[in-house]
């Protein structure tokens, strides 16, 4: 994927890490085939355009200046971007810190520069140091927004990361990044006291999601009933969203750090309250354990969504007439028998669809075992694939068929005499590409 972007760096930061973040930069959007064009910025004054990125690298010392400077807090706060345009590098800075404008944006946590000091850093061994892994994370993360939301993928919707829940939704961003899955940003700039004019943002959001993740921090839940933080608010946007009739397909996972020997009585006492909250937690399973096992709690949640998927999309059609195998590259040639046995009442499964490897594994056997009978078109530049195909007919019993094929057919683009001499097709009806098959024939054994 050739990709042409731009990306904006406000100065600020230390001038020589800040250079050498550049050339990492630089060096992984060239591996990953992107053309950055990265310009180092003094003020805000650049209007975000659909190629632009704008990286905000945040240390004490930047930080400062972003709490003190009235231009760049109105630069967050007046102008709407899209929330996937800005992305916020965390470098020994707390995400509590940050002023409450800055917190609706992805940020990306950068645990120390200390490793990139040495000034004749060579690029070409860049993948020893730490620093490769956030900047990989970024480029993967342009890469996603810039191809979009991708058919036959699930959609997470990642909400906003809560005071000390910062690492587990790092952990977890990185982990739905390099297994491709789609995330979906959060609200830009909602008004944190005036959130209900944002509802409907979210339920937007909501609507194209398969699962949501909430991260509910220790700092929400202390103040919980009496007060609601940012999260919590999205957590009770979801949870209502669950429950009306038409839209209670979302999955939900609320992560709440567990307590430890430190927590207060008080503290303890609040998570227990909102364990509780049928009403908060409609439709979500609650979380609190170390977060690698919470990065497997998430992925066997979407490993058990694409098993319901699978088994919708191969229980759409059950018990087919016939089930029509042929290569990828034939579908111009099968076409006609295809339009010839619909136009004859007689289903028709193909096996040409648009599934993933192992999806359509599970797809194949599910019609071999369900169908009343088999079409196979084969061509003879590809013998492998066609005998492939009869031995996976002869493995159907072992998949689960209950009853022989009522009709089995080989139909080959160059003629039927031409079939290896090793296969065993006598039980086959055998038709060249030419010929019109014997639809009251075949009907007929189907009926049988």
């Amino acid at each position: 994927m050739n990709l042409n972007i731009n990306t904006y760096i406000l100065k600020g930061f230390n001038e020589k890490q800040q250079q050498l973040f550049i050339d990492v930069l630089n060096y992984i959007s060239k591996n990953n085939e992107i053309n950055n064009t990265v310009k180092q910025i003094d003020n805000l004054d650049v209007e975000l355009k659909e190629d632009d990125f704008l990286i905000f690298i945040i240390d004490e010392f930047t930080l400062s200046r972003f709490v003190a400077d009235f231009d760049l807090k109105s630069f967050f706060e007046n102008k709407i971007y899209s929330a996937n345009r800005i992305i916020l590098i965390l470098d020994g800075v707390n995400f509590t810190q940050l002023p409450e404008y800055m917190q609706f944006f992805r940020f990306f946590i950068l645990s120390s520069y200390d490793e990139l000091e040495d000034e004749n850093i060579e690029l070409s061994k860049i993948a020893d140091y730490r620093i490769v892994e956030i900047v990989t994370d970024i480029i993967f993360f342009i890469k996603k927004i810039k191809k979009g939301l991708q058919k036959n993928i699930h959609t997470v919707y990642i909400c906003p990361a809560d005071d000390n829940t910062t690492l587990e939704y790092q952990k977890i961003i990185r982990e739905l990044l390099h297994r491709e899955y789609n995330m979906l940003p959060e609200i830009v700039n909602p008004k944190i006291n005036n959130l209900k004019s944002e509802t409907k943002e979210v339920e937007k959001l909501l609507k194209k999601t398969d699962l949501s993740i909430h991260f509910i921090g220790h700092k929400s839940l202390i103040d919980y009933p009496e007060k609601e933080s940012y999260a919590l608010k999205i957590n009770n946007i979801a949870a209502g969203f669950c429950q009306t009739k038409n839209d209670n397909n979302l999955q939900r996972i609320v992560y709440v750090p567990p307590e430890n020997e430190y927590s207060d009585e008080l503290l303890i006492q609040k998570i227990s309250q909102f364990k509780n909250d049928i009403k908060a937690l409609y439709n979500a399973e609650l979380i609190q354990t170390p977060v690698e096992k919470f990065k497997d709690v998430v992925l066997q949640k979407l490993h058990d969504l694409n098993k319901k998927q699978l088994k919708q999309k191969t229980e759409i059609i059950q018990n087919d007439d016939i089930y029509f195998i042929y290569p990828p590259d034939c579908k111009t040639e099968t076409d006609k028998i295809q339009k010839q046995l619909l136009a004859n009442g007689i289903t028709v499964a193909k096996s040409q669809v648009d599934f993933d490897q192992l999806e359509l594994l599970n797809y194949h056997q599910n019609k071999l075992t369900t169908c009343k009978g088999v079409i196979i078109f084969y061509d003879n530049k590809n013998k492998d694939w066609l005998s492939r195909k009869l031995s996976d007919i002869k493995k159907a019993p072992g998949w689960g068929r209950k009853t022989p094929f009522k009709v089995k057919i080989l139909c080959g683009i160059n003629g039927k005499q031409k079939l290896t001499d090793n296969i065993d097709i006598s039980s086959y009806l055998l038709f060249d590409n030419n010929c019109e098959l014997n639809i009251s024939d075949i009907k007929q054994k189907l009926s049988d």
